[in-house]
């Protein structure tokens, strides 16, 4: 070791290059201090799994609601009700005009500016209702879940291009047949059977269908019999499609002057876009799993602290000599700090890691069906996190080896 300490330059006074030369040498050396580094990579990996196991669900809700929707359609709904679909609750609810579409929103709509139409000429315009949909069975733990049954028009399938069939056949008009999203199906086990309940009556499963949206979590009706099913006629959404995605604008203008102030009209981009950030504002998910990892991590810091100087004692006698041939303490400190820094990565990475083979791809169920995902972005929210954690908990002792001269490490071998 003091032979390749002695082959060091003695006038390499270039703080990076002192830097490189003692962090290789501190590197090295790991193996003898091993306790204290697992004391890190695994308090760190621990902190990383719990922040991302909850993140990795919003994750999910983000890509799924971002990846939604059409910049060629808008939508046309009363606000005040589910912010994501105003949800219609079928059973003893009082149903609030506030919450719903006026009769006359449908005809304004038909009359307004870009709207596409079908090869016979038939405007495309589409009416939905969306219900809550509860008693259904998870697969995983058969646990009682639920999601959206949205009724649609029979103008729906001609204005969303994206959506496909990927068995059986579309609901029939007027009879109680649903179709089930792909993420669904194989969310919800009570779906195997061929048929759901709803409204105190049975509806037959007639297929399968993938949007390649949020909406794949959802089941699919005729919006005329699930409104004669809960004798609520009025519907809760009208979807347009546009000429183009640029005459949007000009549909706006040409109708919100002409309806009720609580009446919106928004592009279907946008609007999964709104709900996403109306997530972040509202959801104490991104609080619980911050508190969480914070509180982890002040107990972290307070480990590299003591890991991080128990190592610099350790290494006295390497320090004393480096001191003595003319390396500046700024470079012994920062060498501290990049172990720290190093150690806390493979903490993150592993953590990181553990969350993505233990929920990447799982099915989550709250109110729709989304993917869990873990992310190259999440790897790097637990990386930042890691490095913030080792960098305050080795600035004490990498600040006080910065501030010692060379005879005090050499009386401290």
């Amino acid at each position: 070791m003091q032979h390749r300490l002695l082959a060091v330059p003695k006038t390499s006074t270039h703080l990076l290059r002192q830097i490189i030369v003692v962090t290789r040498i501190e590197l090295s050396t790991l193996h003898l201090r091993l306790k204290g580094a697992a004391v890190i990579v695994v308090g760190v990996g621990v902190m990383v799994f719990v922040l991302l196991s909850i993140l990795s669900i919003a994750e999910g809700a983000k890509l799924a609601l971002l990846g939604s929707g059409d910049p060629g359609r808008a939508w046309v709904y009363a606000t005040g009700g589910n912010v994501m679909h105003p949800l219609i609750e079928w059973r003893n609810v009082i149903f609030s005009d506030r919450n719903l579409l006026p009769a006359i929103a449908a005809t304004l709509v038909d009359e307004a500016p870009g709207l596409a139409r079908t090869a016979d000429g038939i405007k495309l315009v589409d009416t939905q209702i969306s219900l809550n949909l509860t008693g259904l069975i998870k697969r995983n733990n058969n646990d009682t879940g639920f999601t959206t049954l949205l009724g649609v028009g029979p103008r729906w399938q001609a204005m969303a291009p994206s959506f496909r069939l990927l068995s059986g056949r579309m609901p029939k008009p007027g009879a109680r047949e649903l179709i089930a999203g792909e993420l669904a199906r194989q969310k919800f086990s009570s779906l195997d059977k061929g048929a759901v309940d709803f409204a105190d009556t049975r509806w037959r499963i007639v297929g399968t269908f993938e949007n390649g949206d949020f909406m794949d979590g959802y089941l699919i009706g005729d919006a005329q019999t699930l409104k004669e099913t809960i004798n609520h006629p009025i519907d809760t959404v009208l979807l347009v499609r546009l000429t183009a995605p640029e005459r949007f604008e000009a549909f706006r203008q040409g109708l919100q002057k002409r309806l009720p102030p609580n009446v919106r009209v928004e592009r279907e981009t946008d609007h999964y876009a709104n709900v996403w950030k109306g997530k972040i504002k509202t959801s104490a998910v991104f609080d619980i799993a911050y508190l969480l990892a914070g509180l982890i991590g002040a107990g972290m810091v307070a480990g590299t602290m003591v890991t991080m100087r128990i190592a610099v004692e350790a290494r006295a006698q390497e320090i004393a000599i480096l001191r003595a041939i003319g390396f500046d303490g700024c470079g012994m400190a920062t060498s501290v700090v990049l172990e720290a820094m190093a150690l806390a990565v493979l903490g993150a990475l592993i953590g990181t890691a553990l969350v993505w083979l233990w929920l990447d791809g799982f099915l989550y169920n709250a109110g729709a069906v989304i993917t869990v995902r873990v992310d190259m972005h999440l790897l790097l929210v637990g990386a930042s996190w890691a490095l913030t954690v080792a960098l305050i908990g080795a600035t004490a002792p990498a600040l006080r080896l910065a501030r010692q001269t060379p005879i005090e490490a050499l009386r401290e071998v």
